[in-house]
Order: structure tokens, then sequence, then C-alpha cells
């Protein structure tokens, strides 16, 4: 490591999680001081949680919906058997 200093920790946590091959994020953490790599290391999960918790789930199409609920349904009625082992041959 030469002398020179590093970037503050949360900001090579903000880009670490911005960069998007794994080379990249070797890269940027080889920037930091090895006696702070826990804390970087903190940082990348809190930012990464964050960001996900902020993405709102994806509705589900109707037409999901309705076949699994007929599925649901063709379930109770062959008694939680698959069709194939209620035909008979």
């Amino acid at each position: 490591m030469s002398k020179a200093k590093s970037l503050p920790v949360w900001e090579l946590a903000q880009r670490i999680v911005a960069a998007k091959t794994r080379e990249e994020k070797q890269a940027i953490a080889a920037l930091c001081e090895p006696r702070y790599l826990q804390l970087l290391r903190n940082a990348v999960k809190a930012l990464l949680a964050k960001q996900r918790a902020a993405k709102p789930p994806k509705p589900v199409p109707e037409c999901f919906v309705r076949i699994k609920n007929k599925l649901k349904q063709s379930a109770q009625v062959n008694h939680g058997k698959t069709t194939t082992t209620t035909k008979t041959p």
C-alpha cells in the first residue's frame, strides 16, 4: 500500500455498489487500507440493504393469479394428487 491517503470508506462503498463487474469491485476494495476492510464490508452491506429495501415489489400479472387459483382449486378437487396420478391407464 502506498503512503497516499485512501478515499473515505463510505465513498469506496458507494463505488463498489455502483461497479458492474467483480474485477472492478476488487480493484476498488484494494484502494482501502487493510485495517478498514471490515468497515468497508459493513458499509457495502448497509448500502445494498438500503438499495434492496427501496425497490417496491413487482406487481403480479392477473393471468398468473387466475392460473394459480385454478391450479389450487384443481389440487383441492383431486385431494392434493396430480392429474397424472388420478388418471388410470
